[in-house]
């Protein structure tokens, strides 16, 4: 599956061939008990954030994916790929990881969440739209339940990115510094 990701990334998305391989080299398929170690680990807070299935954790450069979480091998393959962009883009220097810095603060904390929300929509709904569109669309793998993950935020960025050019997509995923979009939130 790897060879396969390799090799797909390296004919379809602008990202340097060295990077491509650094990921493939430091995805990790692990069992349900070292998924949760790792998980906890990392430090992050997974309230509103399906990260059962993999996460990447960009303090360790690391991405992990739960093997036990899977039913078929097109379940497991939508989840590396999908892991795969996020340390992609994060390794291109475009940042679509979740984190970002807020041009004001946020007295309240109402507002605060629905902002964090709105980020998780564009990150999480573009990555999974990029995924679906390339594992289930151009590579045919048959879609279960499980591979359509992240729905409302899918459909929101898909609405969105389907009025630009593919490339267009392509260069916002992996060349530009989330906090240069911050202005449109």
């Amino acid at each position: 599956m790897m060879q396969v990701i390799r090799e797909y990334f390296k004919a379809t998305f602008p990202v340097k061939p060295e990077l491509i391989d650094e990921i493939v080299e430091r995805t990790k398929i692990v069992d349900d008990e070292t998924f949760k170690k790792a998980l906890d680990e990392s430090g992050r807070i997974v309230e509103d954030i399906d990260v059962k299935y993999g996460f990447y954790d960009k303090k360790s450069n690391i991405g992990y994916i739960n093997q036990d979480r899977h039913h078929t091998s097109g379940e497991l393959f939508v989840t590396i790929f999908h892991e795969s962009l996020h340390a992609a883009s994060i390794g291109a220097g475009a940042g679509f990881r979740g984190e970002f810095t807020l041009p004001f603060s946020y007295d309240d904390l109402e507002q605060r969440v629905a902002m964090e929300r709105g980020l998780i929509a564009l990150i999480e709904g573009t990555t999974h739209y990029i995924t679906l569109k390339h594992v289930i669309g151009n590579m045919g793998f048959e879609g279960t339940e499980n591979m359509f993950r992240y729905k409302a935020e899918r459909n929101i960025m898909s609405r969105i990115w389907e009025a630009f050019p593919e490339d267009a997509m392509y260069r916002a995923y992996f060349e530009i510094p989330i906090e240069r979009l911050r202005h449109y939130f």
